[in-house]
């Protein structure tokens, strides 16, 4: 994943749907992590102190581990507020 592509501008991933839109490509917490060069934990807290929206999905295997993702729009507010 080129972090300059995802960072500079909105990436559109995937393929044409029925109403000819393309589908946002959301990112798990250690992609955000390695993309502003900074530890999971801290963009936790910054997700938590500054109340940004996070959607939570179920992880594969028996034991689903909650697994957090962040919007585009979410990853460029962090952007943001850490640079």
């Amino acid at each position: 994943m080129d972090p300059a592509a995802a960072l500079g501008e909105r990436r559109r991933v995937g393929s044409m749907n029925g109403t000819g839109a393309t589908t946002l490509q959301w990112y798990t917490v250690q992609q955000t992590a390695r993309l502003l060069f900074r530890e999971p934990k801290t963009i936790m807290n910054l997700m938590s102190r500054h109340q940004l929206p996070r959607r939570k999905i179920r992880g594969p295997g028996r034991s689903h581990r909650r697994i957090v993702i962040i919007s585009p729009e979410t990853l460029e507010r962090l952007q943001r507020l850490t640079w």
